[in-house]
């Protein structure tokens, strides 16, 4: 009998969630993981890693049966597993030379791994997104926030008198109206709470399985016009918007207090 094929779309949610869980977590992702992170049955989780695996996609690193299966994905596999192995003891045994090009190499993989976080910005969803897009900020020089796990928006930042909340979205497709209306929930909140001259951003990483100049639009027509018609407090920010100015700040453009004034400034949608 001819075996039938999981969903594609919850195939590639399954595969995203295993990527940004290694990403957030440091560790391997188990099908219990998955099951749990993406509330879907464990026999559905099993079937789509299954089915990943058979795609090459992912590999199985430990299974023990009716206990316990541990995945990876395969370009994951490939970085970890392409160095030559060196035994502990072979570290007593240096070359002339060798400590200061140990030290030169973690100087650089710091800079890599500022980069790597950056980099997130265009590919990343859920928490690691979230992390992405408050070190992006923080880098900018905004003094920021995660909340999202205190069951609010994703984040709030701020410079100087400036105040904002950010509800964070890495997505397939474009930032659809159930999006908007989550930040418009978390705005009101903040606005019950007292707080005035508060800013209020959807921040999308949109298409984000495709490059960004092969992207679609960020944000439905339904949510422009929203935004346009009635809900003129709200911003909305690509995070390859961030990634540019980040770039730029990086290549000496302009300085991160300009990039701040242009997160800042941004016009609202007008009628």
């Amino acid at each position: 009998m001819k075996k039938t094929s999981t969903n594609r779309d919850m195939l590639m949610k399954v595969l995203d969630f295993i990527n940004n869980f290694t990403v957030s977590n440091k560790r391997l992702t188990t099908v219990k993981d998955i099951s749990d992170g993406l509330k879907i049955s464990y026999h559905l989780a099993e079937k789509c890693a299954e089915e990943l695996e058979r795609e090459g996609y992912i590999i199985t690193v430990l299974k023990i049966p009716r206990k316990v299966k541990v995945v990876l994905s395969k370009e994951r596999a490939n970085a970890i597993f392409s160095g030559t192995f060196m035994p502990t003891w072979a570290e007593d045994y240096k070359l002339p030379g060798e400590d200061e090009v140990l030290a030169e190499l973690k100087k650089l993989q710091r800079s890599l791994e500022m980069y790597q976080k950056l980099k997130l910005l265009l590919v990343a969803s859920g928490d690691a997104l979230v992390n992405a897009v408050s070190y992006s900020l923080d880098f900018l020089g905004f003094d920021t926030t995660v909340t999202e796990k205190e069951g609010r928006h994703d984040i709030e930042f701020r410079d100087k008198d400036f105040y904002a909340i950010a509800e964070i979205k890495g997505l397939q497709g474009s930032a659809n109206i159930e999006d908007l209306r989550q930040l418009i929930d978390f705005h009101l909140r903040k606005l019950r709470k007292g707080r005035d001259k508060l800013a209020a951003y959807l921040i999308v990483n949109h298409y984000r399985t495709l490059p960004p100049d092969k992207r679609g639009a960020p944000f439905t027509a339904e949510v422009v016009n929203a935004v346009k018609t009635n809900y003129q407090f709200v911003r909305l920010l690509t995070t390859t918007s961030i990634y540019e100015l980040v770039k730029r700040v990086l290549q000496s453009e302009i300085s991160r207090e300009s990039a701040r004034e242009i997160i800042k400034s941004m016009p609202s949608i007008k009628k």
